[in-house]
């Protein structure tokens, strides 16, 4: 495949010159003598690579540089410039032009140039193609057996192996759900539905009310927290502001603090959860009022230094300490609901009070 070159210079003898010299060397030429005529041309043809004259009367190259790299991304562009224009031929690298030539342009540096910038841009192709072929064998690897998990759970919960418990039959339907969310992830990751181009893990956002969904999360930790002997206690004080927000991540975050309360809390101990409508004096600047979410548990405390980083309250925090390994699937856990409560304009506390344990304290705001 002969790549495409278009010249963009206002002196007709350097044009016709240098169509000669790429020409020769295989390159498919075209050129122009003005940055609106080369605009005009980039509409109607593709172009694998511009060589665009920084000084041209009307629209000058670093104009039309701005323009190619905001609407033809694809396209190399490379400067030309005489010595007197140097800064500006630095200032076009840092606008997004690929490299820069000083007139007059030998033949054998230009082509090199050229050839080198494509040798480079197939390279880089290349890589990308790999990675995103790595991905999809990875995200294969791991829907199989994700698949095959959530058949033997429904398989449990209709009975062919065994009548079941209620409470059995509610925690299996609940883990073949998260199976279901999980494998359609998966999907969407590796290509095979939805549009290209779309996050898999955002939801649209719908106004709720909080405390039903805490209710239907309230009722599995109650039977995981049995065998601990954990009491869980709920309070939902009505009314509540409703919130508008993408029920599942909201679901999520809130699992996902019961869960790390319920692996910390010591024997007989005690979870509670609270939802309240906010106080005036930590309402919105604007007067809104917020949702407040208040979580205890008798844990011992955090300890993870890197998780204390994670979760630091004014948001500092070492890049490094995010996916550490020393922290444990419930501490992660414990990330992500910060993440996912200030993504939705919410604040996250945690809190440690030596006399009970853990104090998560999360507030929403309300919607509008």
């Amino acid at each position: 495949m002969k790549e495409r070159i278009l010249i963009v210079d206002d002196e007709e003898g350097l044009r016709t010159t240098m169509q000669h010299q790429l020409r020769d060397a295989g390159f498919t030429v075209e050129s122009v003598e003005s940055g609106e005529e080369a605009l005009t041309s980039m509409k109607k043809k593709s172009y694998d690579a511009v060589l665009l004259d920084i000084r041209m009367p009307g629209m000058d190259g670093l104009q039309v540089l701005n323009r190619v790299v905001k609407e033809y991304p694809a396209t190399e562009v490379i400067m030309m410039t005489g010595f007197a224009d140097f800064v500006d031929a630095v200032e076009s690298l840092k606008s997004g032009a690929r490299d820069y030539l000083v007139k007059p342009v030998h033949p054998i540096e230009l082509v090199a140039r050229l050839n080198g910038i494509f040798k480079d841009r197939e390279l880089r192709l290349t890589i990308r193609e790999m990675q995103r072929n790595f991905s999809s064998v990875a995200l294969h690897s791991l829907l199989s057996p994700v698949n095959s998990m959530r058949s033997i759970l429904d398989h449990v919960i209709k009975g062919r192996s065994g009548m079941l418990s209620k409470e059995q039959s509610y925690l299996l339907t609940y883990a073949r759900n998260l199976g279901d969310k999980t494998i359609g992830t998966m999907r969407h990751l590796s290509g095979l539905s939805g549009p290209q181009g779309t996050n898999p893990l955002s939801q649209e956002k719908k106004i709720i009310d909080i405390g039903i969904l805490a209710e239907s999360v309230v009722i599995r930790f109650e039977i995981l927290a049995r065998p601990k002997e954990i009491q869980m206690k709920k309070i939902i004080s009505r009314p509540l502001p409703p919130v508008l927000c993408e029920p599942d991540s909201i679901m999520q975050a809130i699992n996902n603090i019961l869960d790390y309360s319920l692996e910390n809390s010591i024997k007989e101990g005690t979870i509670s959860l609270t939802i309240s409508k906010e106080v005036n004096k930590t309402a919105d600047d604007d007067g809104n009022p917020r949702l407040k979410i208040t979580i205890r548990d008798s844990g011992v405390g955090v300890a993870n230094e890197g998780l204390s980083l994670v979760l630091d309250k004014e948001g500092k925090k070492d890049e490094s300490t995010d996916l550490s390994p020393d922290l444990s699937i419930a501490e992660i856990g414990l990330a992500i609901s910060k993440h996912i409560i200030e993504d939705h304009g919410g604040t996250f506390e945690l809190k440690f009070d030596p006399g009970s344990g853990n104090i998560f304290v999360v507030t929403l705001p309300a919607a509008e």
